[in-house]
């Protein structure tokens, strides 16, 4: 199931350029996946991450 944002902890977002390559160099600094890369109806592109920590992150910019 995917988080409700501030569930138990803070939640961030982030607007890139590049979301797959900062959620591939997110995995691989510790981070756990929650939503692959996707785009969005409304027209980003958006993953979820949890950090090590716990805080979700939401990574996100303009479809490719």
């Amino acid at each position: 199931r995917m988080p409700a944002p501030f569930e138990n902890r803070s939640s961030l977002s982030f607007l890139v350029e590049d979301v797959d390559g900062c959620c591939e160099a997110a995995a691989a600094l510790g981070g756990r996946v929650v939503k692959e890369p996707h785009d969005t109806e409304w027209g980003m592109r958006s993953c979820w991450v949890h950090e090590p920590a716990g805080h979700l992150i939401e990574i996100g910019g303009c479809e490719r």
